[in-house]
């Protein structure tokens, strides 16, 4: 079979097509086995008091929650990448910078944008009032708050800054890199928002309208003064993100999946007196 050889003369892909053909996941979901592991045994095992096999039912549900969310995100979200002009993802990317530490869902790097996403498996609609407060109403009729992931990923973005600073990753002409923001819920979800006016909730979305999401939030952003700001802003080429992607993921500290609380750990039973 011969080689495959360039076409002299031939067309170069359009932008879409050399995003498809340079999609990477740099760093994928940490694997949380070890970890729901230990809690089965825990809980099955007879050296713990009642109170922290509580605990320990908790935890392991909740374990088993995220692991059904991280799933779920990777269905969605691995076909619809691809096609919004995103270089490299970073899943599950956790840093400590200065004693501060912060995980982020989803860290999407393009080459115009870095995209900080926060992800959220509710099994229940999502209540979003003018003052930016979350609520989740549940199956059973069960309403709770619950805090912003919205604030929570700008709480992400200035730890992610000082982290790129750190690594003197920046544009081509040296300004920080832009980072915005996107919540994605549950495909299923119904998300009941506030009066566009008073509060602006267009970055929290369903996860399988991501792509739409991107297309308009493009169209709304270029103009021809931004599209020449950002063409000398940005990267040089998707091998630079690639290069700087890789820098980050370095940093990335996974959280010790064995360490449990003390209040969580076995008791051991008093030896009987001899």
């Amino acid at each position: 079979m011969k080689a495959c050889r360039p076409t002299p003369g031939r067309r170069k892909c359009g932008w879409n097509e050399y995003c498809k053909a340079k999609i990477l996941i740099i760093k994928k979901a940490d694997d949380k086995t070890s970890k729901l592991e230990l809690l089965e045994e825990l809980k099955k095992s007879s050296s713990s008091n009642a109170h922290p096999k509580d605990c320990l039912a908790e935890e392991l549900h909740n374990i088993c929650h995220d692991i059904r969310g991280e799933k779920t995100r990777t269905f969605i979200l691995t076909p619809v990448i691809p096609t919004i002009r995103i270089h490299a993802v970073l899943n599950d990317f956790r840093i400590s910078i200065d004693g501060e530490t912060t995980q982020i869902d989803h860290v999407l790097i393009g080459r115009f944008f870095v995209f900080l996403v926060e992800t959220r498996n509710f099994n229940g609609n999502v209540t979003i009032n003018e003052h930016g407060e979350f609520s989740v109403k549940y199956p059973n009729g069960k309403q709770i708050g619950t805090p912003s992931p919205l604030e929570q990923s700008c709480g992400h973005e200035r730890i992610f800054l000082k982290l790129l600073k750190r690594l003197d990753i920046r544009t081509f002409s040296g300004t920080p890199l832009k980072v915005e923001h996107i919540v994605l819920f549950w495909h299923k979800s119904i998300i009941k928002r506030p009066d566009a006016k008073k509060l602006d909730t267009s970055n929290i979305i369903k996860a399988d309208a991501l792509r739409t999401w991107h297309n308009r939030f493009m169209e709304r952003q270029f103009s021809i003064f931004k599209t020449l700001v950002w063409g000398i802003n940005a990267f040089r080429s998707g091998e630079t993100i690639r290069e700087w992607t890789e820098k980050s993921k370095r940093q990335h500290r996974p959280a010790y999946l064995l360490e449990l609380p003390d209040f969580m750990k076995p008791q051991m039973l008093a030896a009987a007196p001899i």
